[in-house]
């Protein structure tokens, strides 16, 4: 889809001589960055790369901004290679949150796939236990988490 795309751009750009700014008229010297700029405006999915953002998230996004909290538990280093500057470790991430809504929407889409109207429910809030529609009350185990921002 993008092949070659910024490529072009970049070999136009490469091939452009620099000349010294005094030699330079004024018009030419803003020319040159008002065409990349525009060149670059005709090919976004080349600036944005071809790979979509990895956190887009799922469900329904809030409408104001949720505050996450961040930890991590260094478990072991496995090598040290100060001569590249790198190292090899195991890490765990652990993201916390509160979202005010994530109750309702649970409840919600549990209601509708437990009646009918949802079909099937394609994030279960517990993934270990096979949903069931006959369940009763809303543990984890038997809820649908389909809406909830995740």
């Amino acid at each position: 889809a993008c092949d070659g795309c910024a490529g072009g751009v970049r070999t136009a750009m490469g091939r452009s001589r620099a000349a010294p700014a005094a030699a330079m008229g004024a018009s030419r010297m803003l020319a040159v960055p008002v065409i990349a700029v525009a060149l670059l405006g005709l090919m976004p999915e080349c600036i944005h790369g071809q790979m979509a953002p990895p956190l887009q998230g799922q469900g329904r996004p809030p409408e104001e901004p949720i505050p996450i909290y961040v930890s991590a538990l260094l478990e072991r280093l496995l090598e040290i290679d100060d001569k590249n500057y790198r190292f090899e470790n195991i890490v765990y991430l652990y993201f916390s949150w509160t979202d005010p809504r994530a109750k309702q929407e649970v409840i919600d889409t549990t209601d509708k796939y437990r009646n009918g109207t949802l079909e099937t429910c394609e994030r279960p809030c517990f993934t270990s236990v096979v949903q069931s529609r006959d369940a009763e009350g809303y543990i984890p185990e038997y809820t649908c988490c389909d809406t909830v921002w995740l």
